[in-house]
């Protein structure tokens, strides 16, 4: 257990997921007229997501690899200048080859931070602050979300096409390497590479499949919720994008509320079977009752990433770096198939029905979740 928090270390995972939350973000409002300038279908379209995904698992499972060459702080600059490149490749696109070149560069890129920035999190903070900082972390990634569909809907209206969006973005990918330069890594924690010991897979599968059910609910949702609320309930761009916007507003005043509230009586499994409930009815009324269901949903969804990081780091202890390396690259498997079967769908039965693809997810994730242990030492089986 350290005793002293790094806030530099800190202060470098906030900015990467800053960074990354803001671009990923940017990808959803952006959807609908990428689609349309590129002549895609919606099967063609959802390789947008799909493809990113997919590398994504193929990169977070590498880190702790990477980590073991290069150090975790190069890791993250790594990830940030492939970022870069995917934002001028975005810009650039005529072509649906030419946009998955660059959402391969996307895909790699996301997958080195998406691990990297929750194990800077871990190794620079105390034990007694970590649910805290992981909430704040995501809080991070939150405001970026909220801000990505505004700044976009405000490019928009002053005459920017998506291909400008993009390209002004690089710059944010560059201002996020600065900071990485200012980084004082102090920690010695060894990365292990025995494959020997490479987990019993039924100690760390069940984790791994409630924390990426939950992952691509939540990714289908903010994903998709502006060509939902264009296509099914009749708003204008500007319309849906506030729409998403007051979603993630939510998603970031609830993660807000658990990194300056440490609610220690309510254990991580409490936490997050409370907040898988009352998600599954919001999602579900949403799409058939009202789409400020949806929007609420924001604020059911918002603990349950963060809290199940801490989660799995209290059952997993010193395995802490491996289990998330492979529990998110899990969840990139989830997330391929998702936008792929979601793309399908939509083609098939429009994209409300689609979309129950989501609550159907958080119902399998709270059936599991019932089964798995409220404290360290349980057995996991």
């Amino acid at each position: 257990m350290r005793i002293k928090t790094n806030w530099s270390l800190i202060v470098v995972g906030y900015s990467c997921l800053f960074v990354f939350g803001f671009l990923d973000n940017t990808r959803g409002p952006y959807f609908p007229d990428i689609t349309l300038d590129l002549l895609l279908t919606d099967t063609q379209a959802s390789l947008f997501f799909a493809v990113s995904s997919f590398l994504a698992v193929i990169s977070g499972r590498m880190v702790p690899w990477l980590v073991r060459k290069l150090q975790l702080i190069n890791v993250m600059r790594l990830g940030l200048f492939l970022l870069t490149l995917s934002c001028i490749g975005y810009s650039r696109s005529e072509y649906l080859h030419e946009l998955l070149i660059s959402t391969a560069f996307f895909g790699y890129g996301f997958g080195l931070i998406n691990v990297g920035q929750n194990l800077l999190i871990i190794r620079g903070s105390t034990e007694g602050r970590r649910r805290q900082l992981i909430s704040g972390l995501h809080s991070t990634y939150a405001i970026a979300s909220l801000l990505a569909p505004l700044v976009v809907g405000f490019l928009t209206d002053q005459g920017w096409h998506w291909r400008n969006g993009f390209e002004a973005f690089a710059f944010l990918c560059i201002a996020g390497i600065v900071v990485t330069l200012f980084a004082n890594d102090d920690t010695e924690i060894p990365v292990k590479s025995d494959l020997d010991e490479l987990f019993l897979w039924r100690k760390w599968t069940p984790f791994g499949v409630v924390f990426s059910l939950y992952v691509a609910s939540e990714v289908v949702l903010s994903t998709r919720f502006v060509l939902l609320s264009r296509r099914a309930f009749d708003a204008t761009e500007a319309e849906a994008v506030l729409r998403l916007a007051g979603f993630f507003t939510l998603l970031f005043a609830g993660r807000l509320l658990f990194t300056f509230f440490s609610f220690r009586k309510w254990g991580n499994k409490n936490i997050i079977v409370v907040a898988l409930v009352i998600s599954i009815m919001g999602y579900l009324a949403g799409l058939y009752i009202s789409h400020w269901f949806l929007v609420l949903c924001g604020l059911s969804m918002a603990p349950i990433f963060g809290v199940g990081i801490e989660y799995m780091a209290t059952q997993f202890g010193k395995d802490t770096d491996r289990v998330i390396s492979m529990v998110l690259a899990f969840s990139g498997l989830f997330i391929v198939a998702i936008h792929w079967f979601v793309g399908i769908l939509s083609d098939k039965f429009g994209i409300r029905d689609a979309m129950v693809a989501g609550p159907i997810m958080l119902i399998v994730a709270l059936f599991i979740m019932c089964f798995l242990p409220a404290t360290r030492g349980e057995n996991n089986a």
